[in-house]
């Protein structure tokens, strides 16, 4: 199995517990998200998938395809959120509700939370620890930080910010620290794109109607780009967007 990402995102809480999706094939014939084998999707299988990116011992998958949701051959953070959305989506959960699943469950093993903040543009550089670039443009909304903690204390030592999102009005840019993650996110993509000395590549999106972008110019660290927006904003322009951000 591929390297863990240890992601370190807050998980789906017990108050879905016994929900079953509607089971969905995967190309092996297998139901997709049934990573504990028991031909369900459930919310048992999200539990397990959180458990095996905080890296808990003694979990494993009983079939690890499973859980690539994105069919992309690596089992990442993407994998987990979209797992995480089909639930979310489905019951047309309030933000309450999706506040309340994403709290831990056991006090007694915290382990990582991933709290999103929004920010100005000072307080995002500060975070992220980049000299990130400032956007002005008339369709940006705001920029998100991601810091990791633990029981969600963002101002302890051990916290410490992982991810920068620039939010547009029609989709937006996430930019990974792949060291601080402990893995990485490139991956070979449906079809690559040589624009303006760079590679880009378009990837499986969640939803037919966004286009989803990837930029990994280390491939194996450093920072990483994945631009999801919506089609009717032209490829290119979603690929000048990344370039304008980019460090």
């Amino acid at each position: 199995m591929k390297k863990k990402i240890i992601s370190l995102l807050s998980a789906i809480g017990l108050c879905l517990a016994g929900i079953s999706t509607s089971s969905v094939l995967a190309v092996d014939g297998t139901v997709k998200g049934d990573v504990n084998g028991d031909g369900r999707f459930t919310i048992a299988d999200v539990v397990m998938f959180k458990k095996w990116l905080y890296g808990t011992s003694n979990t494993e998958f009983v079939n690890w395809q499973a859980a690539d949701l994105n069919e992309d051959g690596t089992l990442d953070v993407f994998d987990f959120c979209q797992m995480r959305r089909e639930i979310i989506e489905k019951y047309d959960l309030s933000p309450e509700e999706q506040q309340d699943i994403s709290s831990n469950s056991k006090s007694g093993n915290p382990g990582g939370v991933h709290t999103t903040l929004n920010v100005n543009y000072d307080e995002a550089k500060e975070r992220f620890g980049y000299p990130i670039e400032e956007c002005s443009r008339s369709d940006f909304l705001r920029y998100k930080v991601g810091i990791v903690s633990q029981n969600g204390n963002i101002d302890s030592k051990e916290a410490f910010c992982w991810d920068l999102t620039y939010e547009f009005t029609n989709g937006y840019i996430y930019i990974q620290d792949q060291d601080r993650s402990a893995g990485k996110l490139a991956n070979p993509g449906i079809e690559q794109y040589e624009y303006k000395d760079r590679i880009f590549v378009t990837e499986d999106s969640y939803d037919d109607e966004y286009i989803r972008i990837g930029y990994y110019p280390t491939d194996m660290g450093g920072l990483a780009y994945c631009a999801t927006f919506n089609k009717s904003v032209d490829m290119y322009e979603v690929m000048d967007l990344i370039i304008e951000v980019e460090l």
